[in-house]
């Protein structure tokens, strides 16, 4: 939409510890997303800076490589700090690695209000480390998440509906399913479309979303399935929202609904919470 502001992202990538692919379809998303990427840096070995040189060619980072084995880390966590001191840094700042090396990093820009995003390849990282530490985590190897960014808030279900006079004769109306349903027998309606009929076995099965999890899910966006919340930062905007209220623990409104939302960890005290699949 014309007028819109755009949300403003710097991201350093630790090219030791996440592959080309993951950093492109990342970079992919925030795009589809209209992110802009003002500031972009990647660190690491020659071997792996030459590997990712076509993405990173393409999408115009400055590549800076390491001294020596173990000093990715500690090249980036400076020139992080050096831009966060020289003002450099906006509101959103992606750390691109599969490591928990970054944590104390992440944490360090959090206590300067910045809202910080973790990027990594899910089966090679430590889950729990990770989305303890980031705001969000944005996982790039995991099929399925690349989906719109503003889900629809209702689900739109046809159902057909079957009038008596619409049953062959050679069928008794005993053998007629169940999980038809007829509306009003006495009125005359037609018989279902092609695309009602193709929809109706969807249809019959599905279960209605509740508005709560839609409400939720709108309120805390962006938030793209298989992508974790912090629930001390969902708290404040549900609050504000007027969609929980009382002093019945956060984490209960999430459990209630365990086909959308999981709660981390699965036991002791709860830190954040994963959407499990759009509503």
């Amino acid at each position: 939409m014309q007028g819109e502001r755009k949300e403003k992202m710097a991201v350093f990538v630790d090219m030791d510890n996440v592959s080309a692919t993951a950093l492109e379809i990342a970079l992919s998303r925030w795009r589809f997303r209209q992110t802009e990427v003002v500031l972009r840096r990647a660190y690491g070995g020659l071997d792996k800076l030459k590997g990712a040189s076509t993405v990173l060619q393409r999408y115009g980072f400055h590549v800076r490589a390491n001294q020596g084995k173990g000093t990715t880390d500690v090249l980036m966590t400076i020139d992080v700090m050096d831009a966060l001191h020289a003002g450099l840094l906006p509101s959103v700042v992606a750390i691109a690695s599969s490591d928990g090396d970054f944590v104390p990093l992440a944490w360090r820009l959090r206590d300067e209000g910045l809202r910080v995003l973790g990027v990594a390849e899910h089966a090679i990282a430590n889950d729990e480390v990770l989305t303890s530490a980031y705001h969000d985590v944005e996982w790039c190897d995991v099929p399925g998440t690349v989906v719109s960014a503003q889900p629809a808030l209702t689900k739109t279900v046809v159902k057909p509906v079957v009038s008596v006079n619409s049953i062959p004769q050679a069928i008794e109306p005993k053998k007629v399913s169940t999980s038809l349903v007829v509306s009003n027998p006495v009125q005359s309606v037609s018989p279902p479309s092609e695309t009602q009929r193709s929809l109706g076995n969807v249809a019959a099965i599905s279960e209605p979303v509740s508005p709560k999890v839609i409400a939720i899910v709108q309120a805390l966006q962006p938030w793209l399935p298989l992508t974790v919340k912090q629930l001390n930062q969902a708290g404040s905007v549900l609050r504000e929202k007027k969609l929980v209220s009382g002093h019945k623990p956060l984490h209960e409104h999430f459990r209630q609904f365990p086909d959308f939302f999981k709660v981390l960890p699965p036991t002791g005290p709860a830190r954040s919470v994963k959407l499990l699949k759009a509503p």
